[in-house]
């Protein structure tokens, strides 16, 4: 049962907003892979003539600001498409963590790669653990979570090693974008076992 904007109140059929779900996820999720696959490889090209002691610049410290606040923004898109039924306290905290991950990031990054790092892992130790929260949380609704329980444990474990990791600034980006990389390929896979349900799904017996 939900409610429209004038106040009615409509029958909608769960299985119905099960598939919707589906489908506004998998397309939250190609868009994910597509924003990580290409802030890798801009940070990437533009890491390619730092030295051993060279600092990030302002490009790359743009990009690392930007990183957890295009997290931000999808979360705010996952929330405005979860059903409201299916919604989570997890969610905001998940949405705040990244807003104050990128100020934090932005106040740090003077300090060099070390510095952001602290930040990324800390942000990874606390997004991850939210994530195989909501995945838990989700799996009776839609498939794939599992997906997204792997994606959150890998989170935790790298952002443990973010916080003991030292090393040149060209070593620390390489570390972020593997990172990045490695989020990307559970959210295409979920996008596309999502978009494949929800088509069988929603497909005539």
């Amino acid at each position: 049962m939900t409610t429209d904007d004038q106040g009615s109140v409509s029958l909608v059929d769960p299985a119905t907003v099960r598939v919707r779900f589906a489908r506004a996820l998998s397309k939250l999720y190609f868009i994910r892979t597509a924003v990580s696959l290409a802030w890798v490889i801009t940070v990437s090209v533009l890491s390619t003539s730092l030295g051993q002691t060279t600092a990030p610049g302002a490009g790359i410290e743009l990009l690392l600001v930007a990183y957890p606040l295009a997290d931000a923004a999808a979360t705010l898109i996952d929330i405005r498409t979860t059903p409201v039924q299916s919604q989570t306290l997890f969610q905001r905290v998940n949405l705040a963590s990244s807003l104050l991950a990128a100020a934090a990031v932005l106040i740090v990054a003077q300090r060099g790669i070390g510095a952001v790092l602290d930040v990324f892992g800390i942000w990874a130790v606390v997004s991850g653990a939210i994530q195989v929260v909501i995945a838990l949380r989700r799996h009776t609704l839609i498939s794939a979570q599992w997906l997204m329980v792997i994606s959150g444990a890998g989170s935790l474990f790298a952002g443990t090693t973010f916080l003991t990791w030292r090393g040149s600034t060209h070593d620390g980006l390489a570390v972020l974008t593997q990172y990045s990389t490695g989020g990307a390929v559970w959210y295409v896979i979920a996008a596309l076992w999502l978009a494949a349900t929800s088509l069988k799904t929603s497909r005539p017996a």
